[in-house]
């Protein structure tokens, strides 16, 4: 029984391990898109000369960038060890940052 468990163990903590891979693989291109996302959004406004609704626009997108950034910085945590803030999460989902 104990080698069964010893196994089911590393199976766990393989695929643990595998899947903030992925969700770190996933936080990085994301934030790629956004970021292209926020500067062609910069330049349709430049060039339709439709400056304010543009640049608010780009401001959106540049929150969710934000956010992308709280993400990444709590996956980093998490990998360096530390336990996941779970207000991160909430934050995120109130769409706030806690003071």
């Amino acid at each position: 029984m104990k080698k069964i468990t010893d196994h089911t163990t590393k199976l766990l903590i393989w695929t643990n391990h595998l899947t903030h891979i992925v969700i770190s693989l996933a936080l990085v291109s994301a934030t790629a898109l956004l970021a292209a996302l926020f500067f062609y959004d910069i330049y349709l406004a430049i060039q339709s000369h439709s400056l304010i609704k543009g640049f608010l626009h780009a401001l959106g997108i540049l929150l969710l960038l934000w956010t992308m950034v709280e993400l990444i910085n709590t996956e980093l945590n998490h990998l360096r060890g530390s336990a996941i803030d779970v207000a991160i999460f909430i934050e995120v989902a109130l769409g706030r940052r806690g003071t």
